[in-house]
């Protein structure tokens, strides 16, 4: 509070209904501690924060303690315990109660600044007068002869002063046999340019540059260090390597992994009507100079070496005859059994039913029985 310092006064928040307000206060630790009332009122509890950084960042504040006064249990009271130079209170609020208190507070501060007025005014005033008095005395002064007097004293004699021929010569003396470009101050600074320390910057520029050697040439074009590197790491008698848009496969070698295709070889490709089909398959006869093993189709049974299959297709060849029927002739009477018979002793009355014997037909033969007229053929 005022003297000791400028009463500060915070905005206070009206209650609105269902309204709730978000507030961060900035405030100051000294020694480790800070104490002090929140600035507004009716503060939720639960909501308040404690942060080292503004807007809930940075870390957060665990270790303060919260009070309510008994008198104005609508404000609260915080100690906080800190290292940090400042910290960051976030709590929510309904809105300020007004109490007599800040009334009599914005009464106070109103008074102080009224006294302040008045006592400005009264030592402004004061020195207004003295400043009109000490004017007036200074008019007076100056009409006297003895500051008249006193003032003349003051002028310089023309013993302790110079002629202008005196000074153009003492220029002169200091000038010398200066050129005609450098016979001016003005001249002689521009030459400079306006440096102060002109001798000093020459100096410090000098110490950046190389000293000559005895039968050595210096120039813009002196190689760098970097530059002598790179130069020492050439081969002798190198040149500039450009490398051709085109060469000769001559100077390739080629090795296991990577060879060239010859012409005559590319012509052979090139006849290659079509390409190997994988689901191709060959028979037997086909393969006969091909290992029985790497067939991909082959059949699961085979005669053995030098003999016949008993078996084909479901069907049992037998090599000899059917005991009581001729042999040589192939033939069988179900789906499964085939026999060879022999049409020498083939039986005829085993033989099923012909419309025709040696080529004619039943109508070429005389009938068994009584002969009729029309059995006579020729006649």
């Amino acid at each position: 509070m005022y003297p000791q310092n400028i009463d500060k006064f915070i905005e206070k928040l009206n209650k609105l209904e269902n309204n709730i307000y978000v507030l961060e206060e900035e405030v100051t630790i000294a020694n480790g501690v800070y104490e002090g009332e929140l600035e507004h009122d009716n503060v939720s509890l639960p909501s308040i924060s404690v942060y080292t950084g503004s807007k809930l960042t940075g870390n957060k504040i665990e270790n303060f303690i919260l009070s309510t006064p008994s008198k104005t249990p609508w404000k609260k009271e915080i100690k906080i315990f800190s290292n940090m130079d400042k910290v960051y209170i976030t709590y929510q609020t309904q809105g300020d109660t007004v109490e007599a208190e800040d009334i009599n507070k914005l009464q106070e501060s109103v008074v102080n600044t009224q006294t302040e007025a008045i006592s400005y005014k009264s030592n402004n005033n004061l020195e207004v007068g003295n400043l009109k008095v000490r004017a007036t005395n200074l008019e007076n002064n100056k009409s006297e002869k003895t500051y008249v007097d006193t003032e003349l004293n003051k002028r310089y004699l023309k013993e302790q002063v110079f002629t202008r021929e005196e000074v153009l010569q003492k220029i002169k003396d200091v000038i010398g046999v200066a050129p005609d470009a450098l016979d001016t101050l003005q001249e002689i600074a521009k030459s400079l340019n306006n440096d102060a320390d002109f001798a000093g910057t020459i100096t410090k520029q000098l110490t950046t540059k190389v000293d000559k050697a005895v039968g050595k040439q210096l120039s813009t074009e002196d190689y760098s260090t970097l530059e002598k590197q790179k130069l020492a790491g050439i081969e002798q008698g190198a040149n500039k390597y450009i490398h051709p848009v085109s060469h000769s496969a001559d100077i390739i070698v080629d090795n296991e992994n990577r060879r060239f295709v010859k012409d005559a070889d590319k012509n052979n490709w090139n006849t290659v009507a079509e390409k190997s089909d994988k689901s191709h398959k060959h028979n037997l006869n086909d393969l006969s100079e091909k290992s029985y093993n790497s067939l991909s189709d082959k059949p699961t049974v085979l005669p053995a070496s030098g003999g016949n299959s008993d078996t084909v297709g479901g069907k049992t060849f037998n090599w000899n005859g059917k005991e009581g029927q001729p042999p040589w002739l192939w033939g069988g009477n179900d789906s499964t059994n085939m026999y060879v018979y022999n049409p020498n002793n083939f039986n005829v009355n085993s033989a099923k039913n012909s419309d025709t014997v040696g080529g004619k037909y039943s109508s070429d033969f005389m009938p068994k029985g009584p002969i009729t007229w029309n059995n006579l053929k020729g006649v």
